[in-house]
């Protein structure tokens, strides 16, 4: 059963966005909300430490916006009681349907339509009757906002409450059953990505994507009620530095110490990033780890990721930081010479399978063995690091200060 509501929308129904914030009067934050989030980068892309500050009266559990599947024209999609569709920036009605909806949303050339329900215009709004929809496998919970992309994709958003979303990422960025500490210490960093980047990304369609430059997030079934009981413990507690919030970076295994971001992207120095000893690091998983690439697997690699180089003849590296990560290397090849910087390289081999810049090349005849330390860019709290201060009893505040020098630990909606 259900109801047209309303067709006055027209004036939405002309508005086309794209993720680059195109027409962002096309969207009002919720009342209770007033976003911010965080990642591996500021802004859009960029990594600058830059700081955000706290507005008045900012709420506690605000509002995040997280882009759950993007890229593709159609997606299967599952409402099992039912919703009520509105325009996303008026609030305008123009649909309700009671009992289960299931088919493909798409994105049409006048519009989106729902298992065959056409909507006629660019964006529309669905707010689930039970408050929650599923996307393919996965299961979200809140608002669901469609927004179709002037390449004709279809971008789905989860508009959901800060700390039930951190119950989607922090059994995706750690092991739910590692000691409480860390889990409390994680779900702080967490917590401080999203807001700061909510923050940074005012006016765009989206927040937080699930892949790529920020967290990953499982949705609703990735639950798990030990992690879940830390982040109740932290909740609305975030990292500031000044009072501002900043982007708290995290990875897997340091090497034994961290570094700067100034190295690795685009980023000033900044105090919390100066560089600390983790040691316990070294007595981790992934402390050390060897690679071995054949100079024709480094040519396609490079070719791939857009760089023009022939036959590898030699690599060097010509540049390190103060903590041995390599910044620059050098490499000749049958049509010239490139100079790369070294988590440009990294990315280029696959930052799963070259884990860190930490690491020193033996040379073969035909190819190039990389002995290193690490897991992930070593910026901010080192998770393995981290479990091994837990495992001795440090508590999660005492983890987070060792890490990010000269913060402190507040509450969101307490200046």
């Amino acid at each position: 059963m259900h109801t047209r509501l309303s067709t006055a929308f027209r004036k939405y129904a002309n508005v086309s966005r794209g993720d680059s914030g195109a027409g962002q009067g096309a969207r009002r934050r919720p009342l209770r909300v007033f976003i911010a989030a965080l990642s591996v980068v500021a802004g859009a892309r960029s990594h600058a430490a830059h700081e955000v500050a706290i507005p008045a009266g900012f709420p506690s559990n605000a509002d995040v916006r997280v882009a759950v599947a993007r890229g593709r024209r159609g997606y299967p999609l599952v409402l099992a009681k039912g919703y009520t569709a509105v325009t996303p920036r008026l609030h305008a009605p123009l649909l309700r349907k009671r009992g289960e909806t299931k088919g493909e949303i798409q994105a049409e050339r006048t519009g989106i339509s729902v298992a065959g329900e056409m909507f006629g215009i660019y964006g529309v709004r669905f707010l689930p009757l039970d408050r929650a929809f599923r996307i393919g496998d996965l299961l979200y919970s809140g608002v669901l906002e469609a927004i179709r992309q002037k390449d004709g994709s279809l971008v789905l958003i989860e508009e959901v409450g800060v700390e039930d979303y951190l119950k989607g990422v922090l059994p995706q960025e750690l092991p739910a059953l590692w000691p409480d500490e860390i889990l409390k210490a994680q779900a702080v960093l967490s917590r401080t990505f999203a807001l700061y980047k909510a923050l940074c990304r005012q006016g765009k369609d989206y927040d937080l994507v699930v892949e790529g430059w920020a967290q990953r997030y499982g949705g609703q079934e990735a639950e798990h009620a030990k992690s879940n009981r830390a982040i109740a413990a932290t909740r609305d507690e975030v990292l500031a530095y000044r009072g501002k919030l900043f982007l708290p970076y995290f990875h897997a295994n340091s090497g034994g110490r961290t570094t700067g971001p100034e190295t690795l992207w685009e980023a000033s120095p900044h105090p919390v990033f100066a560089g600390v000893d983790s040691h316990w690091s070294l007595q981790e998983r992934h402390a050390n780890w060897s690679l071995e690439l054949t100079r024709d697997k480094i040519a396609d690699e490079l070719i791939a990721a857009g760089y023009r180089v022939g036959r590898v003849s030699d690599l060097r590296i010509t540049d390190r930081d103060r903590t041995g990560r390599v910044v620059e290397l050098k490499l000749r090849h049958q049509d010239g010479e490139l100079k790369i910087g070294g988590n440009a390289f990294r990315i280029a081999m696959g930052a799963d399978a070259l884990k860190s810049t930490l690491f020193n090349m033996q040379q073969q005849d035909t190819s190039i063995v990389f002995n290193g330390r690490g897991w992930g860019h070593g910026v901010g709290l080192c998770q393995w690091g981290a479990k091994a201060l837990a495992d001795e009893g440090k508590t999660y505040r005492e983890i987070l200060r060792l890490y990010f020098p000269g913060c402190e630990i507040r509450k969101i909606s307490n200046p």
